[in-house]
């Protein structure tokens, strides 16, 4: 559901998922790669729906590699949460 972007390192980026656009099912969740593996710093991801309605879909995830991160790989860091 929806295409990969990349978001620069120290930097935030936001997008936005509709049933019209993407499609709908009762759950989404993410997968994290970096083209260059980091040395500090790490990946925190909000589903947010409305004020006071967020929820962490990748929890301060530190990636020191360049292969893929998400649920199946990191399922004490990374979420599967209601749309």
């Amino acid at each position: 559901m929806g295409s990969p972007f990349d978001v620069p390192a120290r930097s935030t980026d936001a997008r936005t998922l509709s049933a019209e656009t993407s499609g709908w099912l009762p759950y989404v969740t993410v997968s994290l790669r970096c083209t260059t593996a980091p040395t500090t710093g790490s990946v925190t991801v909000y589903r947010i729906r409305d004020v006071g309605d967020e929820v962490k879909v990748v929890d301060a995830l530190e990636v020191r590699d360049t292969l893929e991160h998400n649920a199946s790989t990191d399922p004490s860091r990374v979420f599967v949460v209601e749309w």
